[in-house]
């Protein structure tokens, strides 16, 4: 969590933020998301990039979850911390 960009260390974040970056992060998480639920993942499929994947892929869900609590959308913010769990 700490290679989050510099903009998210501010406090009032959620008032500088695009709308656009909203849209982008909350597609991505949805694009991600969908990768993992179908990705194959066995002793003849190894991803070594997972970790990578897994890191960029948390910090996403992070950063949108601390969106939706702004917004505030409480219900979707939960449903991104449930993914995570």
């Amino acid at each position: 969590m700490n290679n989050y960009l510099p903009i998210f260390k501010q406090s009032n974040f959620n008032e500088i933020i695009l709308d656009e970056g909203v849209t982008a992060l909350i597609e991505s998480y949805e694009c991600m998301n969908s990768c993992f639920d179908n990705a194959n993942f066995s002793t003849e499929n190894i991803d070594y990039e997972l970790s990578k994947k897994m890191n960029v892929f948390s910090n996403i869900a992070a950063i949108l979850a601390r969106i939706y609590e702004f917004m505030p959308k409480n219900d979707e913010a939960v449903k991104v911390c449930d993914t995570m769990l």
